[in-house]
C-alpha cells in the first residue's frame, strides 16, 4: 500500500516530510521558492527529519520552523539557503 497521506497534505497546501533526509527537504524548498541551496555541512545531509509547513508561508517563516528541529541549522540570505 502506498502512503497517500503526504500527497493529501501536499494538495492541502502543505509541505509534508516524514523521516525524510534533510537534503531532500532542502531541494524541495529550493525548487518551491526558486532559491539556490548550499550545503556547507555535508554531515547533516542524511539527517532524517519530520517537517510540516504551509507552502503559502514566506521562506523566512519556513526556515525559522526548520531551525526549531534539533540538529538543523539553515541560514537564509538574499541569494541562497545555506545548511550549516
Amino acid at each position: 500500500a502506498i502512503d497517500s497521506y503526504p500527497l493529501v497534505q501536499w494538495k492541502n497546501g502543505l509541505f509534508y516530510f516524514h523521516d525524510t533526509p534533510l537534503i531532500e527537504v532542502m531541494k524541495e524548498l529550493g525548487r518551491w521558492y526558486h532559491i539556490k541551496v548550499v550545503f556547507e555541512n555535508k554531515a547533516c545531509l542524511q539527517t532524517q527529519i519530520h517537517f510540516v509547513a504551509e507552502r503559502s508561508e514566506d521562506l523566512k517563516t519556513v526556515v525559522k520552523q526548520l531551525n526549531e528541529i534539533e540538529g538543523v541549522d539553515v541560514v537564509l540570505t538574499q541569494q541562497e539557503l545555506s545548511v550549516r
